[in-house]
C-alpha cells in the first residue's frame, strides 16, 4: 500500500473479513485523501485496511470521540427532520384529500342545479391542464388548474333555474342576474378556503382581454392568469355544448370564433397556444361528451 507515498504513511493492521466502513476526510490533506481512494477501489481482494495514520503512528482517541459524537447528533436530528417531514407530508395530504372531497361535493351540487353541466366541468378541468402545460407553467399550476378549473360556475347554484334554463333570449334584468354567479361563487370558494386560484377562477373567468367584462372590468395581465386560461377554453367547449337554448357548433366554427375574438375578450398569446394545440381539445370534447 505505502508504494506511492513517502514512509510517513503508515498501514496498521489488515483485516481478513470484509467490512462495511464509510470515511470522512478533508480534501486539503492530500496525501491522504488519494490514499483513501486507493484502498476504495482495493476492496475486490477481500482485504481492507483498518485504519490510516498520517504523520506519526498515534491515534486521537479523543477527536475520534468528538466525531462520533457529532456523527450521532447529526444522525438524530436528520431523523427528528425525517419524521417531521413526513408527518407534514401525512397532513398535507390529508389537508388536499379534504379539499378535494370539497370540490367534488360543489361539483355535485353544481350538476344538480343545472345537469348539462356535468361533461362540461370535467372537461374544463382537462382542457384547463392542458393548456396551462402548452403555456408552460409550472407542476404545481398545472396540475391545481386541473382540479379547481371544473368551479368556474359554482355560483350558478344561486341563480334561478328559470333564467339558467331559459331557451329564448335574455332579458337585461336576467342577464345581470346571471353575472351575479361570479361573485356568489368567488364568496363560496372564498368562504370554503379551498384555494385562491379557484377563487379567481370562480370570479375573474368573464373578464375580458379589453377590460369590458364583467365582474371588475379588469384589462389584460391585471385578469390573473388562471382564469384567462380558463375563460378560453369555457367558451370553446360552451360553443361546442348542446344546449336548450342552442345548437352544438363544430369544432371548426368554435374555433374561429375563439381566434376572431383575440386580444379582445381572449388573452392573444393563451389563444396562440390553444390554436396550435386546436386538435388535442376537439379530442378530449368527443372522448368525454
Amino acid at each position: 500500500y505505502n508504494g506511492n507515498y513517502n514512509d510517513n504513511l503508515k498501514i496498521a493492521g489488515i483485516l481478513d473479513e470484509k467490512y462495511s466502513l464509510a470515511m470522512s476526510i478533508n480534501p486539503k490533506n492530500q496525501e491522504l485523501y488519494e490514499a483513501i481512494k486507493d484502498i476504495s477501489v482495493s476492496f475486490l481482494n477481500e482485504n481492507m485496511s483498518k485504519n490510516i495514520y498520517w504523520g506519526q503512528n498515534t491515534y486521537e482517541v479523543n477527536d475520534s470521540r468528538k466525531l462520533v459524537i457529532a456523527s450521532l447528533g447529526m444522525l438524530f436530528f436528520s431523523t427528528f427532520l425525517m419524521i417531521r417531514a413526513k408527518k407534514g407530508l401525512r397532513e398535507k395530504r390529508k389537508y388536499e384529500k379534504f379539499m378535494m372531497s370539497l370540490v367534488g361535493a360543489l361539483e355535485t351540487v353544481n350538476q344538480y342545479n343545472d345537469s348539462e353541466t356535468g361533461n362540461h366541468i370535467k372537461r374544463l378541468n382537462l382542457y384547463s391542464e392542458l393548456l396551462a402545460n402548452k403555456l408552460g407553467c409550472s407542476k404545481k399550476f398545472c396540475e391545481e388548474i386541473g382540479k379547481v378549473a371544473s368551479l368556474h360556475d359554482v355560483g350558478k347554484i344561486g341563480i334561478d333555474r328559470n333564467v339558467l334554463k331559459k331557451p329564448g333570449k335574455l332579458t337585461e334584468e336576467e342577464f345581470e342576474a346571471i353575472k351575479a354567479h361570479s361573485e356568489i361563487g368567488y364568496e363560496i370558494i372564498k368562504k370554503s378556503e379551498i384555494s385562491s386560484m379557484g377563487e379567481n377562477i370562480a370570479r375573474y373567468h368573464h373578464e375580458k382581454w379589453n377590460g369590458k367584462g364583467y365582474p371588475k372590468g379588469l384589462k389584460a395581465e391585471k385578469i390573473p392568469l388562471e382564469a384567462r386560461i380558463v375563460s378560453v377554453v369555457d367558451v370553446y367547449d360552451a360553443l361546442r355544448q348542446k344546449r336548450v337554448y342552442k345548437e352544438g357548433f363544430s369544432h371548426e366554427k368554435a374555433v374561429e370564433i375563439i381566434r376572431n375574438d383575440s386580444g379582445i375578450s381572449f388573452d392573444p398569446e393563451i389563444v396562440d397556444v390553444f390554436l396550435e394545440n386546436e386538435f388535442k381539445f376537439d379530442r378530449l370534447f368527443n372522448i368525454n361528451n
